[in-house]
Parts: C-alpha cells; structure tokens; sequence
C-alpha cells in the first residue's frame, strides 16, 4: 500500500474504559472521526475533551500532522460544568 494513503486504526477510549475502533486516511481532519465518535455515542463533540498522551490536541490536524501512528489511543472525556457548593 502506497505510505500516502495509508489507513490507520485509531482508538478512542471513554472514560468508562470502553474503547472504539476506527479506520481513517493519515490526511483526513481527526475531527471527521470525533464527531462521527460522539454521534455514535448521542454526545456532542462540543461537550467532549479528546487528549493524545494526556495532551489536548488540535482536532482540525490530520493524523499525519499529529504524527499519530496506527493504534494511536484518544481519550475521550465528559467536560463537567459547575461543582460548586451548595447551599441551602
């Protein structure tokens, strides 16, 4: 297979540990995979912090811009908003 159009397998994994496979081209916007990730998972991609190596990333990059390799894990966690004390 030409390295150019090579497909890799990327996981993400959520914070419940559940995990998901998917192909995509090294060229192609991760955010294609991560919207498509949290349609699956009736979330919006909005509400989700993704981490490479415990990094945030620029989700608009490729994997190849990203140097991400096959097998690559995304982490994928809940933003919680609020937590303050209540008071009654």
């Amino acid at each position: 297979m030409d390295e150019d159009n090579e497909r890799l397998n990327i996981i993400v994994r959520t914070q419940d540990g559940g995990k998901r496979i998917y192909k995509m081209s090294k060229h192609t916007s991760v955010l294609k995979l991560l919207e498509n990730h949290c349609q699956r998972m009736d979330t919006d991609h909005r509400s989700v912090v993704f981490l490479v190596e415990g990094e945030r990333f620029d989700k608009n990059k490729t994997p190849a811009q990203l140097n991400l390799k096959n097998g690559t894990i995304i982490d994928a966690l809940s933003q919680v908003h609020g937590g303050g004390l209540n008071t009654f």
